[in-house]
């Protein structure tokens, strides 16, 4: 890789690693594609999430457990 260049296998995800990462099923994050809440470009026949496109998908879906309210 040249100066500035990033390497894409490495700062990206995807679906079913998405589905992972989160604890959700592979329909779910899918649907999170489909339907325009995650951010995501296709290479051939896979769909692949950046990584900063899901550090701010996981900021916008945070949400405190009950004891982090009080």
């Amino acid at each position: 890789l040249g100066v500035g260049m990033i390497n894409l296998e490495q700062d990206t995800y995807t679906i079913r690693e998405v589905a992972q990462t989160t604890g959700v099923s592979y329909q779910t994050a899918n649907k999170w594609a489909n339907n325009g809440r995650l951010a995501h470009y296709k290479m051939g026949r896979t769909r692949k999430v950046c990584r900063a496109d899901f550090e701010v998908f996981l900021a916008q879906s945070y949400k405190p457990a009950d004891d982090e309210l009080r």
